[in-house]
């Protein structure tokens, strides 16, 4: 895994992040239920996932 994606993988599962130092609710945020679903289906070349 490239570490972008790594990055990118984080920051779906965390409902918060911190921007500037401060702490705010992330808008790419996944629940955990969506996040496994097996509906989801990679984003062709990305590897994320399209909701």
């Amino acid at each position: 895994m490239d570490p972008a994606d790594a990055v990118l993988n984080l920051v779906d599962t965390h409902p918060k992040v911190l921007v500037g130092g401060a702490l705010v609710e992330n808008p790419y945020y996944l629940p955990p239920e969506r996040w496994v679903s097996t509906s989801a289906s990679p984003e062709p070349g990305t590897g994320r996932t399209v909701w």
